[in-house]
């Protein structure tokens, strides 16, 4: 459903769904939740909110960095 919002341009409602997706998924599957977090990170910066992006993303970099994250961050 995240996703479905995030191409209708309503990042709130995606934010939404993303994080009720990211409750779901089990600590074992680790992939899927950075996943998660990155959508919720890009949803936060086309509201504009960067701050809550940089949340996201740094806890991203701090579990796994990866190239796009970085960019992300800068």
């Amino acid at each position: 459903m995240g996703n479905i919002y995030f191409k209708q341009r309503n990042y709130s409602k995606a934010v939404k769904f993303y994080r009720m997706a990211l409750d779901q998924v089990p600590n074992t599957h680790k992939e899927m939740k950075f996943k998660i977090m990155q959508n919720i990170a890009s949803s936060f910066i086309k509201l504009g909110q960067y701050e809550d992006a940089v949340t996201s993303l740094e806890h991203i970099m701090s579990e796994r960095p990866n190239i796009p994250t970085g960019n992300n961050s800068i």
